[in-house]
């Protein structure tokens, strides 16, 4: 019966097995009674049959009974060390790795004992001991052990042994663990080629061997040379044992492992599926080797965009692993993590942190504070922390471990390189770009090392250099990086896996931040038919491309085709998500942006709060993601007049972005210039100069002084200093802007046309009119051949470039300029605030001209376009019905002209109370009517005030006061003369 049942365990039917060996236990205890040797050899075989079935518990019951009998009849026996070390294996098991350890050290004394030190009956046990060492994170003394074993058995039984090629096996799993792959692959090369020499190519150790080839392959990269070595070892274990074997499932497990890392999703699915059908059928569907396997499915179900789904196989893992071995063992740590993943991409971020958390207590206490395993959980922690804003916290459990790494690997280890990129992430973020771009080189040489020049992830250090780069400004060295690493990609995977897409995208990113937007809208449509082909139309990885694409469209004018890309990556991720999530709140903010530049402000309006409300939420009211929903909520309520609403959304935005970050962070440049902008509509042209500064101080610190943000923030100090008619220092800081740009993105670049046109226009009111059409007309020509000549830009510029021929005195040209912007402009829609500026320009165009009746039309016409974009209350509204005013005070027409001047005045009260620049061009205009009108003394009270306010607003030397002490002083005169 013993026999029998031993025979049965040998095939892997552990249930029959079990049933012959209770059945020989019972006729042994019968003839032997209950304390004899015979019965103790039995009683551990039949623990050996539950351990296999996952009855954990039962097991060691057992061969504890049978150690107790055993030692009834002396303690220093050789099977005393037999059951000891299956009780050591019991142990590591149920994740008692002390225990485990404690066991195999009293095994191996018990056989240096009877054998001696040289002996090879010891050599098991050193390997056991081995083992646990490893598992505790001791490689070094682990090593020792497997080095002593083998030295015994070569001396003992020569160069070709079985248990040399087990000696030989256990040392290469050391050289992989430490980092050493191809000494790994070394390892087990010789171990395969002595167990083949053996057993012949056909036996269950080659398989194993083959497996364990396989696995070092696939972490050196060779993703091919891996699923030959696991579909090698599925051919060995099926002839041997039938395709229903445990060793199968493990093989079959493997392989859907290699399938999903080659992007054959579908693949890895059906072979996870296969493996757990086979392991649910040998042990039933409780047996923690059915939980490895439901986890691995939930992996790539999470991949497939199933993210539900992959919860719940997470969560059933969970609860055989809990049931199998309590709640506080390695196993359990390991599908707690595959949890915290599934919930932190569900956007589940509390619940991914406590996951992650308990995971990381489970693993301190098996472990203690220094091993491999939790410096894992410190890194999926800090991840979690990072989606919460809790960007300190985050660093100092990468850095955490990083240390672990360090001491347990030593400085050139690939999980060393792994901490350092994340540590060199969090740098990033919280804007330490020196020393996050030293981290990740310092990654990118340790896996150059460990890998070669050609490994995927050295082509994750270059894309993630990439990325620092681009921030840094050197976007050229960040497109080398991403190009190079898209080659090593292309390489390991072919030009079809998904890793390809993410590459193609991210250089398509930086083709786009270049001006080349023809070549990022090829790179990304390529990535975008990538993920689609892997992933099918309606994934969560497809969604992200989708809205690059998007931006690039947006960027290229194509507005409404960019809008359709943005909601089709909102519909997707609401399907995936659900309609809270991070990611849908990231589309709402890309169609707010789109309906925005489409004109419709209450839509984008809608969009933003939306996403701020989802942020809120998700995140609570204090993370960077909140601030920038607030920042982009403060644009659409500046340009629907509602300045103060706009304030104090900057403000809170700027309170939390130096909470998070500190108060020298790009986010808190880039809220201050924000904040910048309103405060100077508001007027408030000191405090807009103060914050602009502040901004240009911080980037400069971060990122030196030729960089592009640096320009945009010498460009917006421009501004500020020519509304403060500080136009030779408002002029340099073009120049400069200028000068920064076109050293970093040559001459023909978007950003540079933006530098030509403030520059154009400060020269303007400088009256170098030449010299600002010269600028006007080369800005024109670049957008017309980086955007294409029906661009919405080069209606821009049409515009800027039909003022400055007005004021020259070309009056036809103007009115050409003017009218082919307008037409560019009606290829995508009357309703927006560019193509209202146009109109009323040629309004202007066409009173110069004399055709009054006409330019009180087109007068007309951006007073209803603006009201019905903004409503009737918008600083915008208020200009044109100046304009109107203007024109009708020309055909003599002066009460209606001084009751829209008056409605004019009284909007930018409202907007920007009585002391703004704004209201005081509208008092000297509302002054000149009431002056024609012989309303001497109004039109003085009038220029008075005018006068006062543009005085404190720009000191009494300013071109403008000038003007109005002017008008003041005529009106003066006509009152003394009566």
């Amino acid at each position: 019966m013993n026999n029998a049942g031993s025979y049965l365990w040998a095939r892997a039917e552990f249930d029959e097995s079990q049933k012959y060996l209770e059945r020989a236990l019972n006729i042994s205890e019968k003839v032997y009674g209950h304390d004899q040797p015979e019965v103790a050899h039995i009683i551990n075989n039949l623990g050996g049959a539950l351990l296999e079935l996952g009855d954990l518990q039962g097991a060691k019951e057992h061969i504890e009974r049978a150690l107790e009998i055993a030692e009834l009849h002396g303690t220093e026996h050789s099977m005393i060390a037999i059951y000891l070390n299956n009780l050591g294996r019991i142990f590591r098991d149920l994740g008692d790795l002390q225990g485990a350890k404690e066991h195999f050290e009293r095994a191996l004394n018990i056989n240096e004992t009877v054998y001696g030190q040289d002996h090879s009956m010891i050599t098991t046990n050193l390997d056991n001991l081995g083992s646990v060492l490893r598992d505790l994170g001791d490689l070094q003394g682990a090593k020792k052990h497997f080095e002593r074993a083998l030295r015994i058995d070569e001396k003992t039984y020569g160069d070709d042994y079985h248990t040399i090629a087990r000696d030989i096996n256990s040392l290469g799993r050391i050289f992989q663990g430490l980092g050493d792959l191809q000494g790994a692959k070394e390892h087990y090369e010789r171990a395969l080629k002595i167990v083949e020499k053996t057993y012949g190519t056909e036996h269950p150790t080659v398989a194993t061997y083959l497996n364990n080839l396989g696995l070092v392959r696939q972490e050196l990269g060779d993703l091919q040379g891996a699923k030959e070595h696991f579909e090698r070892a599925l051919n060995v274990n099926v002839k041997v044992y039938r395709t229903e074997h445990p060793d199968v499932a493990l093989t079959i497990n493997n392989l859907g492992r290699v399938l999903r890392e080659l992007g054959d999703l579908q693949g890895a699915k059906e072979h996870y599926e296969r493996a757990l059908k086979i392991v649910e059928k040998t042990y039933g569907t409780e047996h923690p080797d059915g939980a490895t396997v439901l986890s691995n499915l939930g992996s790539v179900l999470r991949d497939l965009g199933k993210l539900q789904d992959a919860k719940v196989h997470h969560e059933w893992a969970l609860e055989i692993v809990e049931k199998t071995y309590g709640t506080e063992h390695p196993n359990v740590a390991t599908v707690l993590s595959n949890l915290g993943s599934a919930l932190q991409e569900l956007g589940d971020l509390q619940g991914a942190k406590e996951h992650y958390e308990r995971a990381l207590n489970v693993n301190v206490k098996v472990y203690g504070t220094e091993h491999p395993d939790v410096a894992r959980n410190l890194n999926n922690l800090g991840r979690v922390l990072r989606d919460l804003g809790k960007l300190q916290d985050a660093k100092e459990h990468y850095e955490r471990a990083l240390r672990i790494n360090e001491k347990t690997y030593g400085r050139d280890h690939p999980s060393v390189a792994a901490s350092l990129n994340n540590t060199g992430s969090i740098l990033q973020e919280l804007g330490d770009l020196q020393g996050a771009r030293e981290r990740i080189k310092q990654a990118l040489r340790i896996d150059e090392k460990t890998y070669g020049y050609d490994h995927p992830s050295v082509a994750a250090n270059l894309n993630n250099l990439g990325r620092v780069l681009r921030e840094l400004g050197d976007l050229q060295g960040a497109k080398e990086r991403y190009e190079r690493a898209l080659k090593i990609v292309e390489k390991a995977y072919g030009t079809e896996h998904p890793m390809v897409a993410t590459y193609l995208n991210n250089l398509g990113r930086v083709q786009q931040e270049l001006g080349d937007l023809q070549g990022a809208r090829e790179r990304i449509e390529r990535a975008l038919r990538i993920n689609e082909k892997a992933y099918g139309t309606e994934h969560p990885n497809v969604a992200p491309i989708i809205d690059n694409l998007g931006s690039v469209l947006q960027d290229l004018g194509e507005l409404q085709d960019a809008k359709e890309h943005y909601e089709r990556a909102l519909r997707i991720n609401e399907k995936a998500y659900g309609t809270e999530h991070p990611d849908v709140a990231l589309n709402l903010n890309c169609l707010g942006s789109v309906l925005q530049e489409l004109g419709d402000l209450q839509g984008a309006k809608e969009h933003y709060e939306r996403a701020l409300e989802i942020g809120e939420k998700v995140y609570r009211t204090e993370h960077p993601r909140v601030a920038n929903c607030l920042n982009n909520l403060g644009r659409v309520l500046c340009e629907l007049g509602d300045l103060q609403g706009a304030k104090e959304h900057y403000e809170r935005a700027l309170k939390i972005f130096e909470k998070a970050y500190g108060t020298e962070h790009l986010g808190v440049a880039t809220v201050l210039s924000n904040l910048s902008g309103v405060l100077q509509e508001l007027g408030n042209l000191q405090g807009a100069k103060e914050h602009y500064e502040r901004a240009l101080r911080i980037n400069e610190k971060v990122y030196g002084t030729e960089y592009p943000d640096v320009a945009r923030n010498l460009n917006n100090l421009g501004s500020v200093l020519r509304d403060l008619g500080k136009l030779q220092d408002a002029k340099e800081h073009y120049e400069q802007a200028l000068r920064i740009d076109e050293r970093v993105y040559g001459s023909e670049h978007p950003a540079v046309a933006t530098d030509l046109t403030n520059l154009g226009r400060v020269l303007r009111e400088l009256g170098d009119l030449q010299g600002a059409k010269e600028r006007i007309d080369r800005a024109l020509k670049i957008v017309e051949k980086t955007c294409g000549t029906e661009h919405p830009m080069v209606a821009f510029y049409l515009n800027n470039l039909g003022r400055v021929q007005q004021e020259l005195g070309n009056l036809q040209g103007a009115r050409e300029s003017l009218e082919r912007a307008l037409e560019i402009g009606e290829i995508y829609g009357t309703e927006y605030p560019m193509f209202a500026t146009c109109v009323s320009n040629l309004g202007g165009v066409l009173c110069d001209l004399g055709e009054m009746q006409e330019a009180k039309e087109y007068y007309e016409r951006a007073v209803k376009i603006n009201e019905r974009i903004y409503g009737t209350e918008h600083p915008d509204v208020a200009l044109n019905l100046n304009n109107l005013g203007h024109v009708l005070q020309e055909l003599g027409k002066l009460q209606g002209a001084k009751e829209h001047i008056e409605l004019a005045l009284e909007i930018s009260e409202n907007v920007y109370g009585t002391e703004h620049p704004r209201v005081a061009i509208y008092l000297n205009n509302l002054g000149r009517v009431q002056k024609e009108l012989g309303e001497l003394q109004s039109a003085k009270e009038h220029f008075e005030q005018a006068l006062k306010i543009n005085e404190k607003a720009y000191g009494a030397e300013h071109p403008t006061v000038k003007v109005i002490r002017n008008n003041l002083q005529s009106v003066n005169t006509e009152l003394n003369s009566q």
